[in-house]
């Protein structure tokens, strides 16, 4: 039987919780928080719980391995939320079964026709949205336009709008 190694922290007798917490450790980058060793009487409490729940190692390497790689995890999403230690792993009944099973992998993006059109707006800007119609190329044409609006200069008056969204 292979016994999974990782940084001189071997797994002799199964799945412990001192393993996860190594494990842990070694995979998660910033800004996903490290685990302070010893555990708690508490973790050690909670993680024996997962580990009847889920006992098969290999469900928690995939899942740890899951969660290293995710953006989501990582704090790419509208809230900002990064994956924690004692709130998803000892305190999560499933989280990683469902890492595991791939629900945090990084997925591409489906765009709208709409959502399409604007994010390709945005970006032809620079990396800002430019609210003219048609939209304006480039920083340089957008700082342009809104000078000869402000000064007055416009073209033929075709009601075009000003500004950044």
């Amino acid at each position: 039987m292979d016994q999974p190694k990782l940084s001189g922290v071997v797994c002799l007798s199964g799945l412990t919780p001192e393993w996860i917490a190594h494990t842990w450790n070694e995979l998660m980058p910033a800004p996903i928080a490290k685990v302070r060793l010893p555990l708690s009487p508490k973790r050690r409490a909670q993680l024996a719980i997962r580990i009847r729940e889920h006992p098969d190692i290999s469900t928690w390497l995939d899942g740890l391995h899951q969660i290293s790689n995710s953006d989501f995890c990582r704090g790419s999403n509208r809230r900002g939320w990064v994956v924690s230690f004692s709130n998803q792993i000892c305190g999560g009944r499933d989280f990683i079964l469902k890492a595991a099973e791939g629900v945090y992998q990084n997925r591409p993006i489906h765009l709208s026709g709409i959502e399409r059109q604007e994010f390709g707006r945005f970006y032809r800007a620079g990396g800002y949205m430019c609210a003219h119609r048609p939209a304006c190329v480039d920083r340089t044409a957008h700082r342009d336009r809104q000078m000869r609006a402000w000064l007055g200069w416009t073209r033929s008056g075709g009601g075009e709008s000003d500004g950044l969204v």
